[in-house]
């Protein structure tokens, strides 16, 4: 009986442990709105001009002869605008053009445009750096004229 009244205190200890547990977990995962980040795609602009966003980092040789650049101006500024705002954002930005890349990081949430005309493809990576430390990529192929 002493053993059984000893398994029973540990079962109800460590149920309670783990809801409360739970309930901590589910309230971070609340706040810090994890799921709502991971799904959304950024509306991305040129200049006002919005351009079709893939989810992913795409590389020049994965860009499939039906995919067709976005005819966008060189020099133009492209602005990234997320419904869930990264609060500190740590934006990176990869760009290819004649099979050559280079990264650079971005202040706020926009970059200009080379003024040569020509393909590019830009990867953008983000992460949100609050409480979770989310990470995203998404990619735009522009056809600066």
């Amino acid at each position: 009986m002493k053993r059984l009244c000893c398994v029973v205190a540990m079962l109800i200890l460590i149920g309670g442990c783990t809801l409360n547990n739970m309930d901590e977990g589910m309230e971070y995962f609340a706040e810090s709105q994890t799921e709502l980040k991971r799904s959304q795609i950024p509306t991305i602009t040129v200049n006002g001009q919005e351009v079709p966003v893939l989810r992913g980092e795409i590389r020049p040789e994965q860009l499939s002869g039906n995919t067709q650049p976005a005819p966008v101006q060189a020099g133009g500024t492209v602005e990234i605008k997320f419904e869930y705002a990264p609060q500190n954002p740590h934006m990176r930005v990869q760009e290819w053009h004649g099979g050559q890349h280079t990264w650079k990081t971005i202040e706020g949430n926009q970059f200009v445009l080379p003024e040569d005309p020509g393909l590019y493809l830009y990867n953008l990576h983000v992460n949100w750096g609050q409480y979770d430390d989310l990470t995203g990529s998404y990619s735009i192929f522009l056809d600066a004229r």
